[in-house]
């Protein structure tokens, strides 16, 4: 029983992500009520100085910028990903929170730059998934 509910929360956490649409950071603080309710993939840098991790609540929050410039807070309940740096490319999926103003993010996802320019699509990375606790 535990076993097939398992099974279906992880179906169901893979189809969530799965529809998440992309944005840009711009166009996530565009359109903020847009993406109240639906998952957003968004992809950028992580901005330096913006980084708090809390290891003994497993709490990440950190700034992320996109190729303009735009930034946005995020917030993960997962532990930090093994390759997760200062300007370092990030990939998060999530829900954007307009009156936090931050991406309580479902997924965080950092690879080195180098591994990106190898694959083409540049999304995949190694990285924690979650749902909301």
């Amino acid at each position: 029983m535990l076993l097939l509910a398992g099974v279906g929360l992880l179906v169901w956490m893979t189809a969530r992500t799965e529809a998440a649409e992309k944005v840009t950071v711009v166009e996530l603080l565009a359109e903020p009520d847009r993406y109240r309710t639906k998952p957003v993939d968004v992809y950028g840098k992580v901005v330096v100085g913006s980084i708090s991790y809390d290891e003994e609540r497993i709490v990440l929050t950190f700034r992320m910028e996109d190729d303009e410039g735009a930034q946005v807070a995020v917030r993960s309940l997962e532990p930090k990903p093994d390759a997760f740096k200062e300007e370092g490319p990030v990939l998060v999926v999530g829900i954007y929170d307009p009156e936090a103003e931050r991406i309580d993010a479902q997924s965080v996802k950092a690879k080195c730059p180098s591994r990106y320019e190898e694959k083409s699509g540049g999304a995949q990375g190694q990285g924690t998934s979650r749902q909301d606790r």
